[in-house]
């Protein structure tokens, strides 16, 4: 870059404008701005500092291109593929017609049985198998056709048989070459040129991308990040086969390398490009990132969530029968990136590991604290990472939710600063923002006397009365499920619902939980010893200040939640409306100070026993906790099956009321069965897909709604005249009912 090349820098909001001046000898660039009085010093990225990200940029764009995005299935497609299909088998049939003139009616069965299995195979590849297999076909069809026409209407010729002249070898050579061309080159595009733009260490990116610096480029940089690069590129589009021009830009946080590390931008304005802000690690975006793609406006996430499991269960394999058990526990961090707006792409969710799993009797090596301290470090937000201006203080707050609880008032995302705040009543102040903030839009901020905003995991106050402000979304899956595909479960429950900071997302995976054997889990899942594990893992929660537990459960995992209750004695508080008699108050008040609160349990399609639940279960839940939650659905075939096998009723299939002692449970039935949006034949799993569970959900952890204050999206259904019950349904309209 030039002395004479410059960069003007433009604030949308505050309309300042900056002038940026290079020098080729430093490489750093003076921003002077005119109503600031400062002057910063930043970096200008060379092509070489930034071939490696824009590597694992183009490696990104590549999957995406290849992998393709999900799509509804069209009948006129259908349609024309059966009529294509019809007349290509017709064709083949008229073709062999000739060689079995002399064959009777009855013997030709052979060729009908034939003709349905031909048929019903292609059909299968059309829904199931690749675009390279339907190509495949429509070679060969065209092969026919043109053979056809070589034999006048015979596959084979009438003296010489199949494939005798010369005309006929040459077509069935040329087909093959056709075909083998047409493989070789989906290998290729598929396969092998992700892998070279990704890992090849010969691959020069400099050249083969002709990437060059760019100069009188308009920047937009709100917060005067540390480095800036402009470059064209010119990219050959492996799926799409064409050269295309492109302009790639980034702004942020650099290491010594010159690499993008720590808080960033990138934008590539190319249709297939994306634009990608976020958290990056040696040129390599992370997570917790957003980005949305330049030209299809398909918009993907990155979340981190953090995850346990059994020491000798690796994190991303699936067995037949489960392993021996074995003693310990393992704590470890993942990124999961996730579709959520637009076209939903195939390769996505997709979870990488930022911490691998470490024993949770380690201690991180630089501070010497467990080692789940420093999994919570990780366990970063978007918003709370690239917004570091507004700190705990200056939180801006356009909305405060209260609630009313037995001991006292309780605000969504605040924690009282001290024993002396006053539950009894809030003041709400409309307090002016602080001038650092010049860039916002809202020119105001609620700012509520007493309690302080639950930002940080270091929320605490300088008394020491107060524990941290965290809590906890315990996400326990059920079997067949390896932890890495709970994480990308998880992880699109999270991105879809945007969660505050304050909440900490952990998978606890259920030992063996990864094996199809359904028995073999549920027996080992169940066990004293995995009880004994979560009791550890809900222990380290607590010496790590966490103030608040949600647990989560979906499938097994219900049943699993039910048996690892027996666990929450001395770690959960006792609910405060039970009679005093039923408390154990020695235990209560020697560690009220250090017990944590079981805030909401819900069981998603829970496969569990109905009367285990109603003798054991619901009494243990109620114990500790006051906001239970069922979803169940009455189509569940999965749980259909399991009460045919166990001659028994399964808590996830009920949609009628529930009763305990001859009382209404105190628990939210929320009846999903009418739901068939982004829900799977077999209705089991789709909560976190289900733009209506996601809020529903969210609303439940977040601000602790019960079903009934939830009015703008359940109906109560009745129990009889002026009786109301407990179960509820969604206000939703079928799919296929439209406006006329």
């Amino acid at each position: 870059m030039t002395s004479q090349q410059n960069l003007a820098i433009q604030s949308n909001s505050s309309k300042i404008e900056n002038t940026i001046e290079g020098s080729d000898k430093s490489n750093m660039i003076t921003i002077d701005v005119s109503n600031g009085n400062k002057s910063n010093q930043k970096r200008v990225l060379t092509t070489q500092e930034i071939s490696k990200s824009f590597r694992i940029m183009a490696y990104r764009k590549s999957k995406r291109q290849i992998r393709g995005r999900y799509r509804r299935r069209s009948y006129t497609r259908i349609f024309w593929f059966i009529m294509f299909m019809l007349v290509f088998l017709s064709l083949i049939g008229a073709g062999i017609g000739g060689s079995l003139r002399n064959v009777g009616t009855r013997e030709r069965w052979p060729e009908f049985v034939t003709f349905i299995i031909s048929f019903t195979i292609i059909m299968y590849v059309y829904y199931k198998i690749t675009e390279i297999v339907r190509w495949c076909f429509y070679w060969l069809a065209i092969a026919t056709i043109i053979l056809l026409i070589i034999n006048k209407g015979s596959l084979v010729s009438e003296d010489k048989g199949f494939a005798s002249t010369p005309e006929a070898r040459i077509l069935i050579i040329v087909l093959g070459a056709v075909e083998c061309l047409t493989l070789f080159i989906w290998i290729i595009v598929r396969y092998v040129y992700p892998r070279i733009v990704k890992n090849a260490k010969w691959l020069d990116t400099i050249w083969w991308w002709r990437i060059k610096q760019e100069s009188n480029v308009h920047i937009h940089d709100i917060h005067g990040r540390d480095a800036v690069g402009c470059f064209r590129y010119l990219a050959w589009e492996s799926y799409s086969l064409w050269f295309r021009h492109g302009a790639v830009t980034y702004i942020g946080e650099v290491n010594a390398n010159g690499r993008p590390h720590g808080r960033g931008e990138w934008v590539d304005d190319s249709f297939d490009g994306e634009c990608l802000k976020g958290v990056w690690d040696d040129g390599v975006p992370v997570g917790p990132f957003q980005s949305r793609g330049s030209g299809t406006g398909d918009a993907f996430h990155a979340v981190r969530v953090g995850f346990v499991k059994n020491s000798h269960t690796p994190w991303n394999e699936q067995r037949l029968f489960p392993r021996p058990y074995q003693n310990g526990l393992d704590i470890a961090v993942a990124s999961v990136e996730c579709s959520v707006s637009g076209k939903y792409l195939k390769n996505l969710p997709k979870s990488t590991l930022i911490l691998s799993p470490r024993s949770r009797e380690s201690r991180d090596e630089e501070t010497n604290k467990p080692i789940i301290e420093h999994c919570l470090k990780n366990l970063m937000t978007f918003t709370s990472i690239m917004e570091p201006d507004f700190d705990v203080e200056d939180a801006t707050q356009s909305s405060v939710f209260i609630r009313a609880e037995n001991d006292g008032f309780a605000i969504t995302g605040f924690y009282p600063i001290n024993t002396k705040t006053s539950r009894d009543e809030v003041i709400v102040k409309r307090v002016p923002k602080k001038n650092d903030s010049v860039h916002s839009e809202i020119e105001y901020t609620l700012e509520v006397n007493g309690w302080r905003p639950s930002v940080t995991s270091s929320s605490s106050n300088s008394s020491g009365c107060f524990r941290s402000s965290m809590e906890c979304i315990i996400f326990i899956h059920g079997f067949n499920c390896p932890p890495k595909y709970a994480t990308e479960t998880l992880g699109q429950f999270l991105a879809l619902g945007d969660f505050p900071s304050y909440i900490k997302p952990f998978v606890f995976s259920p030992p063996s939980a990864n094996s199809l054997w359904y028995f073999g889990v549920k027996k080992q899942a169940s066990s004293e010893q995995a009880i004994n594990d979560f009791r550890l893992f809900l222990q380290d929660l607590r010496d790590a200040g966490f103030c608040a537990v949600h647990i989560l459960s979906h499938s097994m995992g219900g049943m699993l939640t039910l048996q690892y209750a027996k666990a929450f004695e001395g770690i959960f508080q006792v609910r405060n409306s039970l009679d005093k008699d039923t408390r154990d108050t020695n235990i209560y008040s020697e560690n009220e100070g250090t017990l944590m609160k079981l805030s909401t349990v819900t069981l998603l399609n829970p496969d569990a026993p109905l009367k285990q639940f109603i003798s054991q279960g619901y009494a243990r839940l109620n114990r500790y906790c006051d906001h239970i939650t069922i979803y169940s659905n009455a189509r569940d075939f999965p749980l259909k099956i399991g009460e045919i096998i166990w001659r028994e009723e399964c808590l996830g299939r009920q949609t009628k009321d529930l009763h305990h002692d001859g009382k209404l449970m105190n628990v939210d039935l929320i009846d999903t069965t009418q739901l068939d949006v982004n829900i799977h034949k077999v209705r089991h799993n789709f909560f976190n897909l289900n733009r209506l569970l996601v809020d529903d959900l969210r609303d439940i952890i977040v601000i602790k709604r019960r079903a009934k204050e939830r009015r703008s999206r359940l109906s109560r259904k009745g129990r009889g005249v002026g009786l109301e019950g407990i179960v509820y349904t969604f206000l939703v309209a079928p799919s296929y009912v439209v406006n006329k």
